[in-house]
């Protein structure tokens, strides 16, 4: 089963344009067969950043066979922190616009 996590800005946008991106990522990973872990969905919005990122390295790294970043990943301090981890696991990477990459 391919599983993939979706990264992205969040923090400093809106909690519903942050929210419709993702959801628009993961109708389309949806679509293509993926079993898809958005974080506007595991994390609550009225949690911290860091218990937010908490749950999102654990799904990247015990749930998740691919990580795609979106556009925007580069402007979030929290991707960054996600990228790296998912070289280190060596996941399988995705950017969006960009194809895929193997960590």
């Amino acid at each position: 089963m391919n599983t993939i996590f979706i990264s992205g800005k969040v923090s400093g946008e809106s909690y519903l344009a942050a929210y419709n991106k993702f959801a628009h990522m993961q109708k389309r990973l949806l679509a293509e067969g993926w079993v898809v872990y958005n974080p506007m969905l595991l994390c609550n919005p009225s949690w911290s950043w860091i218990r937010c990122m908490v749950v999102c390295f654990y799904h990247i790294i015990f749930k998740c066979d691919s990580v795609l970043f979106l556009s925007d990943w580069q402007d979030s301090r929290g991707s960054k922190l996600e990228r790296k981890a998912a070289v280190f696991f060596k996941k399988i990477i995705k950017e969006e616009n960009h194809g895929t990459d193997k960590a």
